[in-house]
């Protein structure tokens, strides 16, 4: 069993070749225009190194997620998304929205090679509180 302890995983600010924070109302047709002028600077700034077309895909299933679960759809909620963007370490996409959360432990292992995280397939993704006080906590991450 590997282990990956996140707490090695930090971006440096001075590194940073993209930050950018979004908020858009829970509203289900607000979805596709972030994700598309997201990507774009994605794009522009050659951060998913080849793999645009899979950060696509998990940033509008995430955004989706947070409007219909977390907004309940409701346009005066707000979903907010953080994206970074360091040119050795890859890229980190935060996604918080008003909903209740839930208890991380009680999602099963989403099984190998179904996710990746920096190399190590399998691996449990970190998900917190919403609103909650560090976007990533700071844990230690086993894989199979």
């Amino acid at each position: 069993m590997a282990v990956l302890n996140l707490s090695t995983c930090n971006f440096e600010a001075h590194k940073l070749i993209l930050k950018l924070s979004v908020t858009l109302a829970g509203d289900k047709n607000c979805v596709d225009p972030v994700v598309q002028g997201i990507m774009q600077l994605v794009k522009q700034m050659h951060c998913a190194g080849g793999k645009e077309e899979a950060v696509q895909l998990a940033l509008n299933e995430a955004l989706a997620n947070a409007v219909v679960h977390g907004a309940k759809a409701d346009p005066s909620k707000l979903v907010e998304c953080e994206v970074t963007c360091d040119e050795s370490r890859g890229m980190v996409i935060v996604v918080r929205d008003p909903g209740k959360g839930f208890n991380p432990a009680s999602v099963p292992s989403p099984g190998p090679s179904r996710f990746e995280v920096r190399g190590a397939p399998g691996a449990r993704h970190g998900v917190r509180e919403p609103f909650g006080p560090s976007p990533v906590p700071r844990r230690t991450v086993d894989t199979p």
